[in-house]
């Protein structure tokens, strides 16, 4: 089986030297870090009566992030909200979901941003076993740390 493991924006790379060996270190990056890098310009306001997720939909675009899918909401704003100069759109973008119970913004393993609605442990369908065993990645009777 092959897995995406996502789409990741790296760092520069930092070039280490240790005798004949040489080594570099790169950072990488999900997607909602060029939210997070990008702050308001000016004071953001979302008027009462806008719907939440068409306004993390507006939000992300003015990132330029055309990539992105967003769970449907009928819920809209029941006052005005409005985001500081300086406050980082991930920031703005995650206020706005919690208010709405999802989950925070993430970027799934094709590198598409994703708001979800929040689904308790015991509601959501398991999507793949671990099962130790001869071809198994997993080693009988290991613990696992995530």
């Amino acid at each position: 089986l092959e897995f995406p493991m996502g789409v990741f924006l790296m760092s520069s790379p930092s070039r280490h030297a240790s005798g004949v060996s040489v080594s570099k270190s790169v950072e990488c990056y999900d997607k909602t870090q060029i939210l997070s890098d990008d702050k308001f310009d000016t004071r953001h306001l979302i008027r009462a009566g806008e719907n939440y997720i068409n306004a993390v939909a507006t939000i992300i675009a003015s990132a330029g992030i055309t990539n992105y899918r967003l769970d449907a909401s009928p819920l809209v704003l029941r006052t005005d909200i409005e985001f500081a100069l300086g406050t980082s759109k991930l920031s703005a973008i995650n206020q706005l979901l919690k208010a709405i119970n999802y989950n925070e913004l993430w970027a799934d393993s094709y590198g598409s941003i994703r708001a979800t609605k929040y689904q308790p442990a015991e509601g959501r369908k398991i999507d793949l076993y671990y099962v130790p065993g001869k071809e198994s990645i997993i080693i009988p009777n290991s613990i696992i740390i995530i």
